[in-house]
């Protein structure tokens, strides 16, 4: 991972986790903001560099233990041995391993989208507030890694909204959902 330079949007990366957070604040970037404050606390706490290699070391972390967190939540939903396929593919999927290898905040989407499909399961399952308080939190950490993070949001409404719609009348209407995307 430390191979190659950083590329100008990891480049962006640095520049807003090291510049004072007085300006920081001021940028766009605070509505997504949770990647800079990360690498920000990583430098001051001396545990990383400003080497492109530790610059990218968290969100690789991050993005490899995507990998058992997909095999581990995916049994809830779909069994185990479907689960470990799903955990197999995604190691292999070669924008998860760029991205992951990126000091970017893609990985910590990924990780969060799967914890959200685990908790939100849960709770329609079982009910239990602390499962809609967890997907919760994982929604504001997904959110707060990327803007377009929010759509998980979006999808969970609409996983609601067609759980109470005949199966019938809920394949036409995604059917049409995805021909007017």
């Amino acid at each position: 991972i430390g191979d190659w330079a950083l590329w100008v949007d990891e480049a962006f990366t640095w520049r807003d986790a090291t510049m004072p957070l007085e300006q920081f604040v001021k940028a766009d970037r605070v509505w997504y903001s949770l990647p800079f404050h990360l690498l920000r606390g990583l430098l001051r706490l001396g545990w990383i560099g400003e080497d492109p290699t530790s610059l990218r070391l968290p969100f690789l972390i991050v993005g490899a233990l995507t990998v058992p967190l997909v095999a581990l939540c995916g049994r809830r939903l779909v069994g185990a041995w479907p689960a470990l396929l799903a955990a197999w593919l995604l190691a292999l999927h070669p924008w998860h391993v760029f991205w992951s290898q990126s000091a970017r905040g893609y990985s910590l989407v990924v990780a969060s989208a799967v914890l959200a499909a685990n908790r939100a399961d849960a709770f329609f399952h079982d009910r239990r507030w602390r499962d809609l308080f967890l997907l919760g939190i994982v929604l504001v950490v997904a959110g707060t890694s990327h803007p377009t993070a929010w759509l998980l949001a979006v999808a969970l409404v609409g996983f609601v909204a067609l759980r109470r719609v005949p199966r019938w009348r809920a394949g036409w209407v995604a059917v049409l959902l995805l021909a007017g995307c």
